[in-house]
């Protein structure tokens, strides 16, 4: 499977995105012993071999995974240019090369897995394994049965972009909804706006499993090692 060559660098390095590009520009970065200037360049990590400034990309023998229990408020980024709080402002400085599998918006809290295994990040996140992501929601309204059929089945969120199918449970339903969902990939502030095109609003929204992850009930900006087992699991599903 071949990836982009500042993603699959970004993603096995403690280099960010903006990082890689700059030295490829420069003509820091070979392919197979052949200087790459292109940003858009494709590679297979399996065969090519990649240096920068002649050293080779060594691949992290040794990786770290943890669940995060990201609050509302914090930004799911390595730094914010508006100074915002970020996910990092929550972990040791022994923990800041790592990365979010996956994001949660502004607004949104709940488990967010975060490791330094580029190679795991693109295996969850890829849409075609459908790792299933669930979710605690309130919705503003009430929602009849005709919408949630909607929803289930898959909705167009942005003009030509349909969801894959989901699956909701209502817990309980009175002048607000709350459902549990569950989806099957990660675009955009997809819930809120799954729920926007039934003309709903997402008042509150909290991750608590990935794939066969749970938060549980980690307390809230607080983070856990994942198991070996957890993770194992987690690749194969």
């Amino acid at each position: 499977m071949t990836i982009r060559l500042n993603k699959f660098i970004a993603n096995n390095s403690t280099y960010s995105r903006r990082q890689v590009d700059t030295m490829l520009a420069a003509g820091e970065i070979k392919v197979n012993n052949e200087t790459i200037t292109e940003l858009g360049t494709q590679i297979d990590p399996e065969t090519d071999q990649i240096t920068i400034n002649d050293t080779p990309l060594a691949p992290t023998q040794e990786y770290t995974y943890i669940a995060l229990h990201k609050p509302s408020g914090y930004i799911t980024t390595r730094k914010d240019e508006l100074d915002r709080p970020t996910i990092l402002d929550l972990l040791p400085p022994e923990l800041h090369h790592l990365k979010p599998v996956g994001r949660l918006d502004n607004e949104t809290e709940g488990l967010l897995i975060m490791t330094d295994d580029g190679e795991y990040i693109n295996k969850v996140t890829h849409p075609k394994y459908q790792h299933s992501k669930t979710y605690l929601a309130i919705i503003n309204a009430p929602i009849s049965p005709e919408e949630i059929e909607t929803l289930t089945q898959g909705i167009e969120i942005e003009p030509g972009t349909l969801t894959s199918p989901a699956k909701i449970r209502i817990n309980k339903m009175d002048r607000k909804t709350f459902l549990e969902i569950t989806i099957y990939e990660g675009r955009n502030r997809q819930i809120r706006k799954m729920f926007q095109k039934i003309y709903k609003r997402v008042v509150y929204l909290k991750r608590i499993r990935s794939g066969n992850i749970n938060l549980g009930n980690l307390p809230v900006g607080k983070f856990r090692y994942l198991t070996k087992t957890e993770i194992n699991d987690h690749k194969s599903n």
